[in-house]
């Protein structure tokens, strides 16, 4: 009796662990959607270079400002790439955000179009002075890499390395048309180290 009894209250708490866990599983999150013509500042998580990346690879970032969006995570890939040597002297690499991810990439997620409009170096990581305090990270805009939306035509590079007309350069490229950002350098292979922080633009929904 007693170990019919045993099994019986087993049972009960499988059963019972059970439907707790396929509930909290079957809870749908809300997918996040990013207005239009939002501006993001975010922080590469991964490095990423025209040297020694392929087309396909993945990267992240975290989102910096705004405050609503901070800390989240986001995800992306690279579209197409071309190192210096195999592009004339410049290199060349296309970038599109694919998804961003809230709360460190634990909360709520939803599909994102965005476009690179600044480039941000870090100059100074953020050390700590002789009083010690920790002083704030200084960035310094990357006037080198030229930036522009990927239209699917072949001019686009040739017009930004060399100032042509119609480039698209600096602001205002968020606004164009295309799911991906062409960044292109002149001489060498370009590298975006780790903490790198890219000034984006919503483009519309994912």
């Amino acid at each position: 009796m007693r170990s019919r009894l045993s099994y019986s209250a087993v049972a009960l708490c499988l059963g019972l662990i059970s439907v707790l866990s396929i509930g909290a599983v079957g809870v749908p999150r809300e997918d996040v959607k990013l207005p239009e013509n939002l501006r993001m500042q975010v922080e590469l998580l991964s490095s990423i270079n025209t040297k020694d990346n392929k087309e396909g690879d993945k990267f992240t970032a975290r989102v910096i400002a705004p405050e609503q969006y901070r800390d989240a995570i986001v995800e992306g890939h690279i579209a197409k790439l071309k190192p210096a040597k195999n592009a004339g002297g410049a290199s060349e690499m296309s970038l599109g955000f694919d998804t961003i991810t809230l709360d460190k990439g634990q909360g709520a997620s939803g599909k994102m179009v965005a476009q690179i409009e600044e480039v941000y170096d870090v100059v100074d990581s953020g050390q700590v002075d002789q009083e010690g305090k920790v002083k704030a990270k200084s960035l310094k805009k990357r006037n080198t890499v030229k930036v522009g939306a990927a239209t699917g035509t072949g001019a686009l590079i040739g017009g930004l390395l060399g100032g042509g007309k119609g480039a698209a350069i600096g602001a205002g490229v968020g606004a164009a048309v295309g799911a991906t950002t062409v960044l292109a350098g002149k001489g060498k292979d370009m590298e975006f180290p780790t903490g790198t922080n890219l000034v984006i633009k919503t483009g519309g929904k994912g």
